[in-house]
């Protein structure tokens, strides 16, 4: 995760989208995980997958553990991708 948080802030966003998918594949239910990819996302300009990413990120929390994530929906307003 710091290595992805690294890449995040040297604005290697290749980088960062292949770490949190790796980090994902460990534990697709933690939360920050989901957030670092959706930050890589929006950083490569790809802000439709960021917002398609967030919509499976709800529905895999809701369906698993019966809570929506709401840090990685206010992840999302700070990105200015939703309201």
């Amino acid at each position: 995760a710091l290595q992805t948080h690294l890449d995040l802030e040297e604005r290697d966003f290749e980088s960062a989208e292949i770490s949190a998918r790796e980090l994902l594949l460990l534990d697709d239910l933690r939360e920050d995980s989901h957030t670092l990819l959706l930050r890589a996302l929006a950083g490569s300009g790809r802000s439709a997958e960021a917002v398609a990413h967030y919509e499976q990120a709800v529905d895999l929390f809701e369906r698993e553990i019966g809570v929506a994530p709401a840090r990685l929906k206010s992840g999302l307003v700070e990105l200015g991708l939703i309201l």
